[in-house]
């Protein structure tokens, strides 16, 4: 089998197995959560067969980009970037599907619905990976959206119901704006080759935008700032952004860490695949360009907000909204050494992302496993730092994970947080632009807010007592995916190369 056939067969084997579990009958509930974990093992051990196929064919391939067929199957193709991306997606989010198995009551009919729903999840986020062409990223996306809204709506409460409620209405406006977006591109590039889908192809825009002029180029110029504001919208930048820690805060804290694996890893995914493909854009102002310098104003507003916000809180999960809201500003900023030394990541060049494509990776598995376990400890009433004194001595085990995921979060040696950190700091000094460095080390300075609401939230589990009983013996099966997780966050940490086979 070919490449495009082995994620073919990725995607369907998981779309499949939603359907087929959606249509099985009802066990009682002991057989029904493990024959659902086995269940749950066994599609993502098919899925991560052709998914191993397809890339050790790439690796041995010398081609850096692979196109699903000729003419308009080109709007679909494969690299470095969207390999490695696949595999966290079907990986992790497939470790917190285990996860989420354990916690739900499968006897409930609207309970095997949702786990289809989070399977089928799972395969169109890996979709969103495979989209060479805006028209296809666009339809694939609101794919995307669509599964996760479903999923977020699972049990419903009136705090996550207004959450939810904000969050599709951000989605259609982000929606809006990614379609006028897209209209204005291929209005731009019409007239510089044959009107086709395919111009609309990443790698085709990226050489046909060097050559806008005119009109052609204040409509690209438009499109950037409307595709980065709908994207902005869906991974939580300011002013657009509240949404996020109302759902971080509002939905079951099983279905948010779902939502982080898939749609927010695609969406950072494709934030650093579309703003590349606008690098070349010829519009400079002096030693910046307006691509730059928007993406400068978006990310340290980003960060300062969500960081400055996190601070300030006290609910453990809309600590962690917030620090969402930072990390979509990191990801933004890591994206400006595509557009500084004009360098898309898109087929040959795709490796330059390494540094990015590891921070999405870590700060999403690291949220995403977090707040799974804040969960866990808020099924005892505990939702706030008052509440989480001396946690340490009434679940040793969680608060060790907790503490773990969240120090990777704002950084610490040796976790992969750090790493994470370090890229940012790294790559856009790398760019050799004075002001380019000036931004870094804002960024590199706004990194200690981070640390000090990450340490205060370790002080009161660990420092500060409490009175209390201890919660009791951790179930392992409740626990066992979020370790191997905290476990990758450990091991990615101490052995940075262990993601960098997916670019050489």
């Amino acid at each position: 089998m070919n490449i495009p056939s082995c994620i073919i067969l990725e995607i369907a084997s998981i779309y499949a197995s939603s359907i087929i579990y959606a249509l099985a009958s009802k066990l009682t509930e002991a057989r029904r959560k493990l024959l659902s974990t086995l269940w749950i093992i066994a599609t993502y051990i098919v899925a991560l067969i052709f998914f191993y196929q397809a890339f050790s064919q790439y690796a041995s391939s010398a081609s850096k980009v692979v196109y699903f067929g000729a003419g308009i199957f080109t709007a679909v193709a494969v690299d470095s970037l969207s390999l490695f991306i696949n595999f966290i997606i079907l990986t992790a989010a497939f470790l917190m599907l285990i996860h989420v198995v354990q916690r739900i009551d499968l006897e409930k009919k609207e309970s095997g619905d949702f786990v289809a729903l989070a399977m089928s999840l799972i395969a169109t986020s890996i979709l969103v990976t495979v989209s060479n062409n805006f028209l296809i990223f666009l339809i694939m996306w609101e794919a995307a959206t669509a599964s996760v809204i479903g999923v977020l709506s699972y049990k419903t409460s009136e705090e996550s119901g207004e959450a939810l409620i904000k969050m599709i209405f951000m989605a259609v406006v982000s929606s809006i704006f990614m379609l006028v977006a897209v209209v204005l591109v291929y209005m731009a590039v019409a007239s510089l080759a044959r009107p086709s889908i395919e111009i609309l192809n990443f790698d085709t825009v990226v050489n046909l935008i060097s050559k806008v002029k005119g009109t052609g180029l204040a409509l690209v110029l438009l499109s950037f700032a409307l595709i980065l504001a709908g994207l902005g919208i869906e991974i939580g930048l300011p002013p657009f952004y509240m949404w996020l820690p109302d759902v971080y805060t509002g939905s079951k804290p099983y279905a948010v860490p779902l939502m982080v694996l898939t749609l927010e890893t695609a969406g950072a995914y494709a934030v650093a695949r579309i703003i590349g493909v606008y690098s070349l854009l010829p519009v400079s102002l002096g030693v910046l360009t307006l691509p730059m310098i928007i993406l400068i104003v978006f990310s340290i507003l980003s960060i300062l907000v969500g960081e400055a916000s996190a601070l300030a809180q006290r609910r453990l999960r809309r600590i962690l909204g917030y620090s969402a809201v930072a990390d979509a500003g990191y990801v933004v900023l890591l994206s400006l050494f595509f557009v500084a030394s004009k360098t898309p990541p898109v087929g040959a060049t795709a490796s330059y992302a390494l540094p990015l494509a590891y921070f999405i990776a870590v700060s999403n598995i690291s949220l995403a496993t977090a707040v799974a376990l804040i969960g866990l400890v808020e099924e005892k009433g505990v939702y706030t730092l008052d509440e989480a004194k001396g946690l340490v001595k009434k679940a040793p085990l969680i608060t060790m994970l907790t503490a773990i995921s969240i120090m990777s979060v704002f950084g610490v040696p040796p976790l992969a947080g750090f790493v994470a950190k370090f890229f940012v700091i790294s790559s856009v000094a790398s760019t050799a632009n004075t002001i380019l460095v000036y931004v870094a080390v804002i960024a590199a300075l706004l990194f200690v807010v981070s640390a000090a609401y990450g340490l205060r939230i370790i002080q009161y589990f660990c420092v500060y007592e409490s009175p209390g009983t201890s919660f009791g013996k951790t179930d392992l099966k409740l626990v066992a995916p979020l370790i191997l997780l905290v476990a990758l966050l450990v091991l990615a940490g101490m052995y940075p190369n262990l993601f960098a086979c997916f670019f050489t």
